[in-house]
């Protein structure tokens, strides 16, 4: 099949692998007797969340942290460093912190101190609008994920509702899955242990033109790509690991990055194209539920029927064993279509958990 389009494409391009405490409306207190603690959380003007906790105690009247960290912190004009930061020279009186990281909104602050009394400023930064190409949301979050901007060498954790970017490294520890609803209603379900590379995702309505490059690192994922309209022009969607390229334009299928050796694949629903990186002049086409494996330097191996056995282990570890697009869409509640909409950080307690992890 050496005119198929997924050689063309691939012979043609191959991508690399600020308030004032005590002033705020709205704001929630609650006091604990048994620490002598204060919280006050705020929502900031800006998409970014403020958390302020007083604590009777001698010493290290401010501390300042950030998620994610690495941020730069400066109080009253002078540099502290990057976040987290303590300052344990602080008199009593207006303080005015800034707060600044790469692709993130910058947060101006202004607290008082007082004597006898610390105080920490939690910040939840957001990314600047300018800072790529928006292409999503994370409407599903279960265990541990995290997520690191193009460009950025800090990771931060992933949370319910957040806007993934072109160029986004998401990744899943231990029994973390997640589900991130596109822009284009495809879907994409990231299973436990696995790391995910938006390479590149771009769709532009009017001029019907969608390109899509996703690159699964390691372990698996599954993927429900919405092939939209007929006459829509582009490369439509690949998706890559360390062996194979898959080309499509609207299906469903499971890729399983087993080894930086070893990509199985199993077609779900209509028929996807495999080629190996090394060997792009031999592609196989997988029909539904059918298996090819792809192995270092070697062609894809002859598709296979997949087995209820067989199946079942490409799902596990997934939150979702639906088969088609037709089917994942029908799961997306009325709620995870507000967070696909809203433009929030998620709820406090959620996000302040993350800083102590």
């Amino acid at each position: 099949m050496k005119n198929s389009w997924l050689v063309t494409c691939i012979m043609m391009v191959l991508l690399p692998s600020t308030l004032v405490y005590g002033q705020v409306l709205g704001g929630e207190t609650a006091k604990s007797t048994s620490t002598n603690q204060v919280t006050v959380k705020i929502k900031s003007p800006s998409p970014s969340t403020i958390n302020i906790e007083d604590t009777v105690a001698p010493g290290s009247p401010l501390i300042v942290e950030t998620l994610p960290a690495g941020a730069e912190v400066t109080v009253n004009g002078i540099k502290k460093g990057s976040s987290p930061v303590v300052v344990s020279d602080q008199a009593p009186g207006p303080v005015s912190i800034q707060i600044q990281l790469g692709n993130y909104q910058s947060i101006k602050h202004t607290i008082t101190a007082e004597a006898g009394t610390q105080k920490k400023m939690s910040v939840l930064l957001e990314r600047e609008a300018g800072s790529g190409q928006q292409v999503g949301n994370v409407i599903k979050l279960a265990g541990r994920a995290f997520f690191k901007p193009v460009n950025t060498t800090q990771s931060a954790p992933l949370r319910l509702g957040l806007k993934v970017y072109e160029g986004d490294e998401i990744t899943t520890e231990g029994d973390g899955k997640i589900r991130i609803l596109f822009d284009d209603e495809s879907v994409v379900c990231v299973a436990e242990n696995t790391g995910l590379i938006i390479s590149e995702y771009r769709t532009d309505m009017k001029r019907k033109f969608r390109s899509g490059w996703l690159t699964v690192q390691i372990g698996k994922a599954s993927f429900f790509i919405n092939e939209l309209f007929k006459g829509f022009k582009g490369p439509a969607f690949r998706v890559q690991t360390a062996t194979a390229i898959m080309g499509v334009r609207g299906t469903a299928f499971i890729v399983w990055a087993k080894t930086r050796a070893t990509t199985s694949v199993v077609c779900l629903e209509n028929n996807i194209e495999i080629i190996n990186v090394d060997r792009p002049d031999a592609a196989v086409i997988l029909g539904p539920n059918m298996v090819s494996d792809v192995m270092v330097s070697r062609p894809p191996s002859v598709p296979t029927a997949a087995d209820p056995a067989q199946l079942k282990e490409f799902q596990a570890g997934l939150d979702s064993q639906a088969t088609s697009l037709k089917d994942i869409l029908s799961e997306i509640s009325p709620a995870d279509e507000r967070l696909q909409k809203e433009d929030r950080p998620g709820k406090e307690k959620e996000w302040l958990r993350m800083f102590h992890k």
